[in-house]
C-alpha cells in the first residue's frame, strides 16, 4: 500500500501546474535568456516550496492506508484481545462454576455429616432412654415382687397368727369343757354321797 501511495504522490506533485512551469520556464530560458531575475525568484521560490510540500503530499497521501492498515491491526487485536478475553471469562466462569458446586457438594456433605451425627446423637439418645425405661421398668418389676413377697410374708404371718389364735381357743374350749365335766362329775359324786349317807342314817 505505502509505495503505491508514494508513486500517486510523486505523479500528483510533477501534474502540478507549479512544476509544469517550472519546467515550462526553463525551457523558455533555454530559448529566451532575457527574462528577469524576479521571473527567477519566483521559480526558485515555487521550486522550494514545492520541495517543501512534497513529503507533506507524500505523508498526507500515505497517512489514509496507514491510518486503515493501523486501524485493521488494532481492530484485529482488539478482536483476538476480546476473544482472550472472552476466554479467559468463560474460563473464569467455569472455575467459578465449579468452585460453587464444589462448595455445594461440600456443604451438601457436611450437612449430610451433620444429620448423619445428629441422626446417631438422638439414637444414642433414644436408646439410652430406652435403657433408662428398661431399668426403670426392672427396678419396678423388681419393687413389686418385693411388695408382693411383702405382702404374702404378711398373709403368711396374719394365717399363721390366725391358726395360733385358732389352736389357742380350740385349747381353751377344750379346757373348758374338761372343767365342765370335772364339775359335773364332782356334782354328781357329791349328790351320791348325800344319798348314801341319807340312806345309811335312816336305816
Amino acid at each position: 500500500m505505502l509505495p503505491s501511495t508514494l508513486s500517486a504522490g510523486c505523479l500528483s506533485t510533477l501534474h502540478s501546474p507549479s512544476f509544469t512551469r517550472k519546467n515550462n520556464d526553463r525551457s523558455s530560458g533555454e530559448s529566451d535568456r532575457d527574462h528577469t531575475s524576479d521571473h527567477h525568484s519566483e521559480d526558485l521560490l515555487s521550486g522550494t516550496k514545492l520541495l517543501i510540500g512534497l513529503p507533506r503530499m507524500v505523508l498526507s497521501s500515505a497517512r489514509i492506508p496507514l491510518t486503515l492498515y493501523s486501524f485493521n491491526t488494532v481492530g484485529e487485536g482488539h478482536d483476538g484481545g476480546s476473544e482472550e478475553e472472552e476466554e479467559e471469562e468463560e474460563g473464569e466462569e467455569e472455575e467459578k462454576q465449579e468452585e460453587e458446586e464444589e462448595e455445594k457438594e461440600e456443604e451438601e456433605e457436611e450437612d449430610e455429616e451433620e444429620e448423619e451425627e445428629e441422626e446417631e446423637e438422638e439414637e444414642e439418645e433414644e436408646g439410652e432412654e430406652k435403657e433408662k425405661e428398661e431399668e426403670e421398668e426392672e427396678e419396678e418389676e423388681e419393687d413389686e415382687e418385693k411388695e408382693e413377697e411383702e405382702e404374702e410374708e404378711e398373709e403368711e404371718e396374719e394365717d399363721e397368727e390366725k391358726e395360733e389364735e385358732e389352736e389357742e381357743e380350740e385349747e381353751e374350749e377344750e379346757e373348758a369343757r374338761l372343767l365342765l365335766l370335772l364339775l359335773l362329775v364332782i356334782t354328781i359324786s357329791t349328790f351320791v354321797i348325800i344319798i348314801l349317807v341319807v340312806l345309811s342314817t335312816s336305816q
